[in-house]
């Protein structure tokens, strides 16, 4: 009777378990295949881009770069 109870707990303690990762495997889809999330995501990749070429030509946020007219793009080899 003692190991039929032990076996019955472990099975039960099994059965949770492998429930639990089987909801959070159905969260995480939910959540990989939700379009809000993958819209901000591309915004955000989008803005980091924007940053890295504001950056790379020497632009600041306002447009203004380092030797102070934007609509000129800055040759090679100049600071």
């Amino acid at each position: 009777m003692h190991n039929a109870m032990r076996k019955s707990i472990a099975e039960g303690e099994r059965a949770g378990y492998w429930a639990s990762r089987a909801a959070a495997a159905d969260a995480y889809e939910r959540y990989r295949k939700n379009p809000g999330r993958t819209l901000r995501r591309i915004e955000k990749l989008e803005a980091e881009r924007r940053g890295v070429l504001r950056e790379r030509d020497g632009v600041d946020d306002k447009g203004r770069t380092a030797c102070g007219d934007a609509s000129r793009p800055r040759r090679a080899g100049r600071s």
